[in-house]
């Protein structure tokens, strides 16, 4: 499994590429989609002038989930239910011998403590590997979503949101189940290349290249990973379909702004929307 994928909700550069912004438009009615990238360097601001020009056009703003719910302490008290390990239980219980000594080698390499990892499940070990290095690697700014919807709330425009935060911790603790030890070692792996990685993605991200990013973070998972695939990118944009063409039909205009990877390939929204008749066209 990626670790692009797994953030998020995270690409040869093509050189009609500008950004990773598309209008939506059928007759009268326009909607802008942007993908976003959930964490940036400082260094990656300011974004592409893209995405303020379609939000200065927007009169709705529609997010994958509402980030505002996500930080109330409530929220973070379910989270860490759905992520940590039940009473009795530690994190040996749910993966194999060579898998824990594996992680637990490479956490020493890290500095970081075993025994607070032994309280987690798999999936919440996954993400706190990922945020690690992230932040090593310099990765400490809001990302795009972020940014776009402490701006709205500013500016009063008005949200809407696809998922509720109890559907995005859902796909979370469901990651990778049943494959928690392949899950843990290909995480690992990852974290060899990260920056490389990163590179690549955020320089595909800016400049929209949907090819890059599909050959770098979906083909491998589609191929070894195909029931998560299915859950975290096929069925999310069929859930999320209808929103987006009920926005359509609305005279205001909306501006989406979701996870890059949702765009990607036959099963992203903008073919799909492109096969039902939409004009999109890349900013």
């Amino acid at each position: 499994m990626r670790i692009v994928f797994v953030l998020g909700f995270v690409f040869a550069l093509m050189l009609q590429a500008s950004s990773s912004v598309w209008k939506v438009s059928k007759g009268t009615h326009t909607l802008y989609i942007g993908g976003t990238f959930h964490i940036l360097r400082p260094s990656d601001y300011p974004l592409p002038h893209e995405y303020e020009t379609a939000f200065n056009q927007a009169d709705t703003l529609a997010f994958e989930t509402d980030l505002k719910a996500m930080q109330d302490p409530m929220f973070s008290m379910k989270m860490m239910g759905a992520l940590m390990q039940t009473q009795g239980k530690t994190l040996h219980d749910d993966l194999d011998k060579k898998t824990y000594m594996t992680l637990k080698k490479y956490v020493a390499k890290q500095n970081l403590p075993m025994s607070m990892l032994d309280s987690m499940r798999p999936q919440m070990v996954v993400i706190t590997l990922m945020m690690a290095e992230l932040q090593r690697l310099g990765l400490n700014t809001q990302g795009v979503d972020a940014y776009y919807n402490a701006k709205a709330i500013r500016e009063q425009k008005q949200l809407q949101f696809f998922e509720t935060p109890e559907e995005q911790l859902s796909f979370l603790s469901h990651m990778g189940e049943g494959q928690e030890n392949e899950m843990i070692l290909q995480t690992i792996e990852d974290m060899n290349q990260m920056q490389t990685l990163l590179d690549q993605m955020i320089t595909s991200w800016r400049t929209g290249n949907l090819k890059t990013m599909e050959a770098l973070a979906l083909d491998s998972m589609k191929k070894d990973y195909p029931e998560l695939f299915e859950m975290l990118v096929v069925k999310r944009n069929d859930a999320w379909m209808p929103k987006i063409e009920t926005m359509l039909m609305d005279d205001k205009v909306g501006f989406v702004l979701v996870g890059t990877l949702h765009l990607v390939g036959k099963e992203g929204v903008l073919e799909r929307l492109e096969a039902k008749g939409y004009k999109v066209t890349q900013l």
